[in-house]
């Protein structure tokens, strides 16, 4: 036997660390001749299914003309609301709203010394493509510091929209709740999962925002007709595939470099300070040299072959594909050896995915509701005795359900409410009436007044 032999048959009969879709796995029996004789069939599969095999394939297929790209805003202005930046405690006045710390008067003067940052704000928004140029074979040390500046961003938008709704300028407010919409749709243009769950982070903001103002508009039919046609009328769309794209990378990424990036960056050893990794090391197409990395890469490319095809078969079902990428990991976690292992350290974060897009959507359903049973009580002097009285029939997503609601005329008040994430009906209950300690064991939540009444 061959000294290569030996070495490898050691290896075999070892717990080895390598990764696995982007992740880390530990595996037992490892069978690298046959994976990485499998890789040709693979990378032929993974092409037809749409699996990106080089880092061009993640860029947007038409060239992109830099007066329609927002990537200059995002480098040049949102900086600015990083938490060491000028504009960063304007962030704060949102939330500062919606816990009554401060007063309409306070934040109005605040903001009205940016005003020229609101229009840059929205001119950026209204660009057509987010392309930030990312190196994509840098693999696990590619960041995002821009899309926490764009959250905050979003939020100075959205307490400019507060404002304008409390002295009735509805249609100004719309126009700034429409302005972070696309922000957060501009984040999600570029295909990594961490951009689509900030694209939810941020409608959701949005959709607490249209919450506040429908309160406001109650007694305006102009008011309540702007703020539900222009931000609450479109369910949102939460693009899975062009996520899953950048994640389904990273592991091919990985594969090809594993000697590059080296086992202590991928697990990330925070004790370990390592150099940064020179770009011009990166191999960046083809297959790697080593039989590890090529039955890695087999593995990594099998996997995101089906889920890719799972996408194809099941368009929009994003719930159902973490529900399949997760049984997919428990099956190969289960299974020994490199041809059935997947990754254990970023599954439960898709997991998760298809669960937090259904909450967006079942966000903007309650709320578009709210606006029927508001409209319903300002023609009619009392609030529906349910839903379907006023013809609305809209799905709670997670369970396929009517939307639940209740109107209480003794005290003006109604919610309208979606079961949520725990899959269990809470009857009602917002995440701000919680209990300590059972942050879980809410619904998502419509209701006017709105749950954390604001300072009038």
């Amino acid at each position: 036997m061959t000294k290569g032999g030996k070495i490898a048959l050691a290896i075999t009969g070892c717990l080895v660390l390598t990764c696995a879709a982007g992740g880390i796995f530990i595996s037992q029996w490892v069978d690298y001749p046959q994976a990485s004789m499998e890789l040709p069939r693979a990378m032929a599969d993974a092409k037809v299914a749409g699996v990106p095999l080089t880092a061009d394939e993640l860029r947007p297929k038409n060239k992109v003309d830099k007066a329609d790209n927002a990537a200059t805003g995002f480098r040049t202005v949102l900086p600015e609301f990083d938490k060491d930046g000028s504009k960063h405690e304007l962030a704060g006045l949102f939330d500062q709203l919606m816990s009554e710390k401060t007063t309409f008067d306070s934040a109005q003067r605040q903001i009205s010394y940016d005003r020229g940052l609101l229009v840059q704000l929205r001119d950026i928004s209204n660009k057509k493509v987010l392309d930030l140029g990312k190196d994509w074979d840098l693999g696990p040390e590619v960041l995002f510091p821009e899309f926490s500046q764009a959250k905050s961003a979003v939020k100075v938008l959205c307490a400019s929209a507060l404002i304008d709704s409390h002295e009735g300028r509805f249609a100004d407010a719309a126009n700034e709740m429409v302005a972070a919409k696309k922000l957060g749709s501009l984040c999600a243009s570029e295909p990594c999962l961490i951009s689509l769950l900030v694209q939810i982070a941020i409608d959701a903001i949005v959709y607490r925002t249209a919450e506040n103002c429908l309160a406001d508009a109650s007694h305006s039919p102009a008011g309540m007709q702007v703020v539900r046609e222009r931000v609450l009328s479109q369910e949102p769309y939460y693009d899975m595939r062009q996520a899953m794209k950048g994640e389904a990378y990273l592991g091919v990424s990985v594969s090809r470099n594993l000697d590059v990036f080296g086992i202590k960056r991928i697990a990330g050893d925070s004790n370990t300070e390592l150099p940064p990794i020179d770009p011009k090391n990166l191999r960046r197409k083809g297959t790697p040299p080593g039989m590890m990395e090529k039955a890695y890469m087999t593995r990594a490319l099998q996997f995101w072959t089906g889920c890719f095809r799972y996408m194809d078969s099941h368009k929009g079902d994003n719930k159902g594909l973490t529900e399949y990428m997760d049984r997919e990991s428990v099956k190969l976690q289960s299974s020994k050896g490199i041809s059935k292992a997947l990754n254990m350290v970023l599954m439960p974060v898709f997991a998760q995915t298809g669960l937090v897009s259904l909450k967006g959507v079942a966000d903007q359903r309650c709320k578009l509701a709210l606006s029927s049973a508001l409209e319903w009580r300002r023609a009619h002097g009392r609030f529906p005795d349910s839903l379907k009285e006023i013809g609305i029939a809209l799905k709670d997503p997670f369970d396929g359900e009517p939307l639940r609601y209740r109107g209480d005329n003794t005290n003006g008040a109604c919610r309208v409410w979606s079961i949520g994430q725990n899959g269990r009906d809470d009857d009602g209950v917002a995440m701000a009436e919680a209990q300590r300690g059972h942050t879980q064991d809410v619904d998502v939540v419509a209701a006017y007044p709105p749950v954390r009444s604001r300072p009038r």
